[in-house]
């Protein structure tokens, strides 16, 4: 899927590249930011890793930075509130038993 991501870029050309760009870094992000031990994990990373510099060579380093910064921002919240909410469903287990 990730290298699909990085065709699908060279085909939208850096023009168009800019209105699907959020969603195309999402899962690649995802991949980056996981603290997965996986043993495919690290192959992973660095096939995200390669298209992510594809996709910027498309988009440009100044769009492509921007972007994948707000993204970064975006997962990492998603994460916290993940936590946040994990945290809150044990307490009220506890208290409630």
């Amino acid at each position: 899927m990730y290298r699909w991501l990085h065709g699908l870029a060279r085909i939208l050309g850096a023009e168009d590249i800019s209105t699907c760009l959020k969603p195309m870094l999402r899962p690649l992000a995802k991949q980056m930011t996981s603290r997965s031990v996986d043993v495919d994990s690290s192959e992973l990373k660095l096939i995200c890793q390669e298209t992510l510099e594809g996709i910027k060579d498309v988009a440009g380093s100044d769009v492509f930075s921007r972007e994948y910064a707000a993204v970064q921002n975006v997962v990492g919240i998603q994460r916290q509130q993940r936590k946040v909410d994990r945290h809150t469903q044990v307490l009220h287990f506890i208290t409630t038993t």
